[in-house]
């Protein structure tokens, strides 16, 4: 059985992107926001913080200049934990998710003109280039 995450939220720092074996690792972390209503009304949001990674060859790398802090995006991928220890030694755990798909959904003042409506879809660690959105009649509607 593989195990899939979906999860929309902003990017909380800019992406870096570093070379390994060939392939470019593509990372950034997503706040992903809760909102509900207590039992006596009051708002709470509950924001979780996951680290993402995308691999993409060199030459489909280009989405690393979309991301940027703030951005509004969808991911959905394999979780993988990692294990750690802490500065005091204490074990620890993080939550990466491995992408296998993004999609860039605006709602930033700082993501770059143009950017909304970008997607990609990735069936091996290689990737797909970048493929605009198309508007078809269903979208159009107003409900």
């Amino acid at each position: 059985m593989k195990v899939k995450i979906t999860a929309v939220g902003h990017l909380g720092r800019e992406c870096s992107v570093k070379i390994i074996n060939g392939v470019n690792a593509i990372s950034f972390s997503m706040a992903v926001t809760e909102k509900y209503k207590n039992k006596e009304g009051v708002l709470i949001d509950n924001t979780t913080w996951l680290e993402c990674t995308l691999w993409r060859k060199p030459e489909h790398s280009t989405v690393a200049q979309y991301l940027k802090k703030g951005q509004l995006v969808m991911v959905e991928g394999r979780p993988e934990v990692k294990a750690y220890k802490s500065r005091e030694g204490e074990a620890r755990a993080s939550l990466t998710i491995r992408i296998d798909e993004l999609l860039l959904l605006g709602g930033s003042k700082s993501a770059a003109p143009g950017a909304e409506g970008l997607a990609t879809a990735a069936d091996n660690p290689g990737g797909a280039d970048f493929v605009p959105k198309t508007n078809t009649p269903e979208e159009d509607l107003p409900f």
